[in-house]
């Protein structure tokens, strides 16, 4: 190899480290996303069946609260089933 070809290697080498290692910080910021999308999802959805069921059937806002609990939980085990499958790949 001649000096300019070692040159233009070590040139091409240290443009190629850094997306190496930035490669991992967009994934980990993509499982993040995801995580953060199904709890609100989750929650979202049971606040809103609970104020459909506690407008439809006149009941207390204490509904309201145990639907946006079982969202809460809902969220977590998307979140814990999440963690499972992706230690599997």
């Amino acid at each position: 190899m001649t000096q300019e070809t070692k040159e233009l290697q070590t040139k091409i080498d240290q443009q190629k480290a850094p997306e190496t290692s930035g490669g991992a910080s967009v994934a980990g910021f993509g499982v993040a996303l995801a995580i953060m999308t199904d709890m609100v999802c989750c929650l979202l959805v049971g606040i809103g069946l609970g104020l459909l069921i506690q407008r439809l059937f006149h009941t207390s806002p204490v509904v309201i609260a145990v639907f946006g609990l079982l969202g809460g939980i809902a969220g977590l085990f998307s979140v814990v089933q999440m963690g499972m499958h992706r230690g599997q790949k």
